[in-house]
């Protein structure tokens, strides 16, 4: 399925309503950076909400706790572990609220901790939570 980019809104214009994030979360779940990075320029909200909304805080309905959704298929090569990890350093510099992330992490495998994570993307979110640097 082909999901028409919003046209360009970035740096001081207009983002497209927070309930459009549908097109990210897609993106996201095929862990396609490039398609992540294209929404994202042409003006997505890196918080956008999937439709149709109202989800359960332990839902991936939002494009960063998608990232921490998928980290749990057991299918995942190292390589899509590491595309996971970008996608979630992208998605914060373009505003991502860490916070629903770790929540449904948290759900899903249990309390943080950086010594047993298994997952670099998880360590992006939960520096990000905690205020500090992810680059």
């Amino acid at each position: 399925m082909v999901v028409p980019v919003a046209p360009a809104t970035r740096k001081g214009k207009a983002q497209r309503p927070e309930r459009d994030g549908s097109a990210l979360c897609a993106a996201v779940s095929a862990a396609d950076l490039a398609r992540v990075t294209a929404l994202l320029e042409s003006g997505y909200s890196a918080n956008g909400i999937r439709a149709p909304g109202g989800e359960e805080s332990y839902q991936p309905d939002q494009p960063l706790k998608m990232v921490m959704f998928r980290l749990s298929d057991c299918l995942l090569t190292a390589e899509q572990e590491t595309t996971f990890a970008e996608i979630a350093k992208v998605l914060l510099r373009y505003g991502a609220d860490p916070q629903p992330a770790m929540g449904i992490a948290e759900v899903r495998y249990g309390p943080y901790s950086k010594e047993d994570s298994p997952w670099e993307a998880w360590d992006v979110v939960a520096t990000a939570a905690m205020g500090t640097a992810t680059d």
